[in-house]
Protein backbone atom coordinates (compact mmCIF):
# COMPACT_ATOMS: atom_id res chain seq x y z
CA UNK A 1 0.00 0.00 0.00
CA UNK A 2 1.34 3.30 -1.07
CA UNK A 3 0.36 6.44 1.42
CA UNK A 4 0.98 9.50 0.79
CA UNK A 5 0.16 12.45 3.21
CA UNK A 6 -0.01 16.15 3.32
CA UNK A 7 -0.11 17.69 6.61
CA UNK A 8 1.09 20.40 8.77
CA UNK A 9 3.31 21.33 11.42
CA UNK A 10 2.05 20.71 14.97
CA UNK A 11 -1.12 18.31 13.91
CA UNK A 12 -1.47 15.60 16.09
CA UNK A 13 -3.68 14.04 13.64
CA UNK A 14 -0.70 14.02 11.16
CA UNK A 15 1.57 12.52 13.35
CA UNK A 16 -1.06 9.49 13.90
CA UNK A 17 -1.50 8.97 10.35
CA UNK A 18 2.50 8.86 10.00
CA UNK A 19 2.88 6.46 13.21
CA UNK A 20 0.26 3.63 11.61
CA UNK A 21 1.83 3.67 8.37
CA UNK A 22 4.75 3.27 10.08
CA UNK A 23 3.41 0.21 12.40
CA UNK A 24 1.56 -1.56 9.52
CA UNK A 25 4.59 -1.49 7.32
CA UNK A 26 3.28 0.84 4.86
CA UNK A 27 5.48 2.62 2.08
CA UNK A 28 4.21 6.25 3.02
CA UNK A 29 5.44 10.03 1.78
CA UNK A 30 4.40 13.03 4.39
CA UNK A 31 4.59 16.42 2.70
CA UNK A 32 4.61 19.01 5.56
CA UNK A 33 2.95 22.63 4.65
CA UNK A 34 5.04 25.74 4.62
CA UNK A 35 8.37 23.36 3.73
CA UNK A 36 7.54 21.08 1.29
CA UNK A 37 4.15 22.99 -0.42
CA UNK A 38 2.46 25.94 0.22
CA UNK A 39 -1.29 26.41 0.81
CA UNK A 40 -1.95 27.54 -2.81
CA UNK A 41 -1.52 23.66 -3.42
CA UNK A 42 -3.52 22.54 -1.01
CA UNK A 43 -6.01 24.20 -2.16
CA UNK A 44 -6.19 23.81 -5.93
CA UNK A 45 -4.82 19.98 -4.84
CA UNK A 46 -7.70 19.44 -2.30
CA UNK A 47 -10.44 22.39 -2.69
CA UNK A 48 -13.11 21.08 -0.61
CA UNK A 49 -10.59 19.85 1.97
CA UNK A 50 -11.10 21.47 5.34
CA UNK A 51 -9.20 19.52 7.78
CA UNK A 52 -5.82 18.72 7.77
CA UNK A 53 -3.64 15.76 7.07
CA UNK A 54 -5.01 14.80 3.74
CA UNK A 55 -4.33 11.57 2.53
CA UNK A 56 -3.95 9.79 -0.82
CA UNK A 57 -3.95 5.82 -0.62
CA UNK A 58 -2.94 3.72 -3.95
CA UNK A 59 -3.17 6.87 -6.32
CA UNK A 60 -6.84 7.38 -4.47
CA UNK A 61 -7.96 10.57 -2.40
CA UNK A 62 -9.52 9.18 0.70
CA UNK A 63 -9.62 12.42 2.78
CA UNK A 64 -8.18 12.71 6.45
CA UNK A 65 -6.85 10.72 9.64
CA UNK A 66 -10.33 9.04 10.11
CA UNK A 67 -11.28 9.08 6.56
CA UNK A 68 -7.56 6.66 6.16
CA UNK A 69 -8.57 4.61 9.47
CA UNK A 70 -11.86 3.65 8.08
CA UNK A 71 -10.72 2.56 5.12
CA UNK A 72 -8.36 0.55 6.65
CA UNK A 73 -10.37 -1.11 8.96
CA UNK A 74 -12.67 -2.01 6.47
CA UNK A 75 -9.53 -4.33 4.58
Amino acid sequence: MKVVIYGKEHCPFCERAKMVCEQRGFDYEYYQMGKDFQLDLMLTKFPHAKTFPQIIVDGTHVGGYTDMMELLDGE
